[in-house]
């Protein structure tokens, strides 16, 4: 029999003073640039106004009540959220959300009594993709008259589909308890108006009172010539990775990870304090950062990332100017990823430390 114990404490701490520079920083540290963090929060909300559509914050990207409460400062953004997981949406409780939504369906027999227990705090909406998931909360449904919203995800490759979404409809009409809310529609890329539209017509005429939500930031930039969704869950613009900023080049760098070179093994190789935090093996190596102090940093080409440290190639001319203890910032290709393997950020403005902010939601999945 195997045991396996996981720390879910990944970071030892030493509290260092405001007001230092950022890089005096111990690293690796996940900085925020909070004059940034607003800027991109702002932009955003900007192209929301000129798509003509409200943004619920999902804030399983960052699990940052910090960076959430500067979300909800939106002109766009609703005093709403959205999480991965139920753990997730019980750290957001005491912010006195509108609605929390909760997007991977609760099936154990826990999970569900401590979404039920949720709902007596809040408003709650969870996704579903089966009917049985609505059976599932009906027969664990107190009797103390708890509410639950249920979003419906429509399974795109489904013969079945619209079958199964008017199936899941009925059945929460007919409870006193569970109340149906509308539609979460997913695409990575954009949003497929011939796949959609019909479905969202059929089932409005039936139920006009329908939400029809998308979720995906980059819907945000196809939605104009669609007048038939309501609601945008978007969570990575205020924090953009390496293939966000392709996608938003209007948007500025506001987090990235602080670190240290530790050693030049060789004329054109050094190696830094940071692996896993900054990449993952399936979704690619981060960038570094250009820092005017430190020229050499444009032409730096990361290598390979370790669990602990990351190898670096750089042009052997340049072997004198790079100094061991020199640190530098990178750019993950996973900003969610990178957020999950602190346990607190720095947030920095005009490049001054300025406080540390705990990661209520890292490592909650369930």
């Amino acid at each position: 029999m195997w045991l396996f114990i996981y720390n879910t404490h990944m970071e030892q701490l030493i509290f260092q003073s405001l007001g230092i520079k950022y890089y005096d920083l111990d690293t690796p540290a996940l900085l925020i640039d909070v004059d940034l963090l607003i800027s991109n929060i702002q932009k955003f909300n900007d192209l929301a106004e000129t798509a003509d559509i409200s943004i619920i914050p999902y804030s399983s990207i960052h699990g940052s009540k910090d960076i959430l409460k500067y979300q909800l400062q939106g002109n766009k953004t609703l005093n709403r959220a959205c999480t991965n997981s139920i753990s997730e949406a019980e750290e957001l409780v005491d912010l006195g959300l509108q609605k929390l939504t909760i997007k991977s369906t609760p099936i154990s027999k826990n999970q569900i009594q401590r979404l039920w227990a949720l709902s007596q705090n809040t408003h709650v909406d969870v996704v579903v993709t089966d009917p049985q998931h609505v059976t599932n909360f009906q027969q664990a449904c107190p009797s103390t008259g708890e509410s639950l919203g249920i979003i419906i995800q429509p399974v795109s490759q489904s013969p079945d589909r619209e079958k199964s979404i008017i199936t899941i409809i009925e059945s929460c009409l007919s409870s006193p308890n569970i109340q149906y809310e509308g539609l979460l529609l997913e695409e990575s890329l954009t949003l497929p108006k011939e796949d959609y539209s019909s479905l969202i017509k059929l089932i409005r005429s039936k139920w006009p009172e329908s939400e029809i939500i998308a979720l995906g930031d980059l819907s945000v930039k196809n939605l104009q010539e669609i007048h038939l969704v309501d609601y945008l869950i978007a969570g990575c613009y205020p924090v953009p990775d390496i293939p966000y900023l392709v996608n938003f080049p209007e948007l500025s760098i506001s987090a990235s990870v602080l670190s240290q070179i530790i050693s030049k093994p060789t004329r054109e190789h050094l190696v830094i304090d940071s692996g896993h935090k900054t990449f993952g093996t399936d979704l690619g190596i981060p960038s570094v950062i250009h820092d005017t102090e430190h020229e050499y940093s444009r032409t730096l080409k990361p290598l390979k990332f370790s669990a602990e440290h990351g190898a670096i190639k750089f042009d052997e001319d340049q072997f004198d100017q790079i100094t061991v203890q020199d640190k530098i910032r990178l750019l993950p290709n996973s900003m969610e990823l990178c957020f999950n393997q602190f346990d607190m950020m720095r947030f920095v403005q005009s490049d001054t430390f300025i406080g540390y902010k705990k990661i209520t939601g890292r490592g909650l999945y369930s």
